[in-house]
Parts: C-alpha cells; structure tokens; sequence
C-alpha cells in the first residue's frame, strides 16, 4: 500500500501506537496535523480517519485495551485535552463516540504521554512548571 499527500506544503509521518496494535499515519503541516491508523495485524487495510483537517489543531493517538486515546493539541500553546473512544469492535470504520478523559484546565497544557497496562501518564506544565499525571485506564 502506498500513502500520498498530494499538497506541496504537507508531509507525511509513519510511526505506530506504542503497544504496536496500529500504524498511525500523520498528515503534518505548519501546527497542524490529521491522523489515520491502519490495524499493524491488516497493514493492507484503508486507513481509518480519526480526525479531520483543522488549521491550528495537532493530534497524538494511543491505543490500549481496546480504547483510542486522543491528545489534541490547539497551537502553538494553547487548550490541550485528552479524548476516548468506546472500546473498538469488529467495524474497522465504527470511531464511535469521543469521550472526554481529561478536560481543559486553564493552568495546565498537556505536552505528552504515555500508555501502560493500567495507567496513562501525562506530562503537563502546571503555571508553567513541569508536572506529571496518572489516569487510571477501565
């Protein structure tokens, strides 16, 4: 399968979920990104879109037990949330409805995380100071 961005002023970015469960395809522009995955088990798949094209809006995707994680970032250093998705089943196309994990805090900007078997680590700026979060996965 062959992946194409067809505008000049955009690049593309393969990298994969850190359990490995999915590839993650990423349309890049200036702060601006959209993302797609690919089952890593059907790399030969369609992608699945999860995000649309929003001038000033960046995306990180996360798979664990089942859930999408979803950072969405505003640019350059503005809101940051974390987002879910009701477990995935046997639809490839079924996104689901996005739920909130994390929600904005006007003190905290969310620069990361991280997936373990129970937990998501998020690594914030708290008043401008780093900091670290756990949330507990279902």
């Amino acid at each position: 399968t062959v992946w194409e961005e067809p505008a000049e002023d955009r690049s593309l970015m393969l990298g994969s979920t850190k359990d490995g469960e999915f590839l993650t395809i990423t349309t890049l522009a200036s702060r601006t990104a959209q993302v797609a995955i690919v089952p890593s088990s059907a790399s030969q798949s369609p992608p699945q879109h999860l995000t649309k094209w929003e001038p000033g809006i960046e995306y990180t995707v996360e798979h664990a037990h089942g859930w999408l994680y979803l950072l969405i970032s505003t640019a350059p250093y503005g809101c940051k949330h974390l987002i879910r998705t009701r477990p995935l089943d046997n639809d490839a196309n079924s996104r689901g409805s996005w739920q909130v994990v994390v929600s904005e805090r006007s003190d905290v900007v969310l620069e990361g995380m991280d997936m373990f078997s129970s937990a998501c680590v998020l690594y914030e700026r708290r008043n401008g100071s780093p900091a670290v979060s756990v949330v507990h996965l279902p």
